[in-house]
């Protein structure tokens, strides 16, 4: 969708897996602050 949400979808780990795992380490306190847990699981 856009670069400023991770969803755990993991499109983008299928695209490009680095920048997936950048993007969810930098998303990861961002989407507990809005009470959404992010699906460790997919990475």
């Amino acid at each position: 969708m856009n670069d400023k949400s991770c969803w755990g979808c993991g499109v983008c780990a299928v695209t490009c897996p680095t920048g997936a795992i950048k993007l969810h380490r930098l998303e990861r306190s961002h989407i507990y602050e809005n009470g959404m847990e992010l699906m460790d699981t997919i990475y």
